[in-house]
């Protein structure tokens, strides 16, 4: 089996203010009440928004993916801009930390269903779930009161814009240092 998911990558210039929000963000939860919480920090090279996920598929459905994900996306190239900070799930002990998106959502969510239509059958259930786009920052090892966080995520952070020109299928290979996105297919944004 196969970890699978359709993204779309950050440039360098917006991966590096992203990177120096999730710094800040660590110094701050350090210093605040959240400190005894353990986080898994995605790293900066790691950053991305998810299109669709499809996590652990067979070589047919993979087959299939790469294929729906070659053919260019009728979409003209965008922007986007992150913004604003959050957690999931909107309710109970938080698992993720994300930064939102404010620019750019109408055509991130149009790239979004097309992507979702050429994969049919080959796409996940997790994306039965309302597309919410947003790049995770950390991810929650410990179980912790969402009050304990709410005045961090009233921290202004922003990002961007940043130019949104392809998408890209890609493994996700697990290990103990975590895990390793190796690009397999690419569409480009064209009108």
């Amino acid at each position: 089996m196969t970890r699978l998911f359709v993204a779309v990558d950050l440039d360098d210039r917006t991966r590096a203010e992203v990177s120096k929000i999730s710094t800040e963000l660590r110094e701050k939860i350090a210093a605040s009440s959240a400190s005894r919480s353990r986080l898994s920090w995605v790293s900066p090279e790691r950053f991305h928004l998810t299109l669709v996920f499809l996590g652990a598929v067979d070589s047919a459905i993979q087959a299939r993916a790469v294929a729906a994900v070659g053919p260019p996306v009728r979409e003209d190239p965008f922007q986007i801009t992150f913004r604003g900070l959050g957690m999931f799930p909107v309710r109970g002990s938080p698992r993720v930390f994300w930064l939102g998106v404010t620019e750019g959502l109408e055509p991130l969510r149009r790239v979004h269903a097309e992507i979702g239509g050429r994969l049919g059958s080959a796409e996940s259930a997790s994306t039965a779930d309302p597309f919410h786009p947003h790049l995770t920052l950390a991810r929650f090892r410990d179980r912790l009161p969402r009050s304990a966080l709410r005045p961090i995520t009233e921290i202004p952070a922003s990002a961007g814009p940043c130019l949104i020109d392809r998408v890209t299928l890609y493994e996700s290979r697990l290990s103990s240092k975590g895990p390793t996105y190796i690009p397999i297919s690419e569409a480009r944004l064209t009108s």
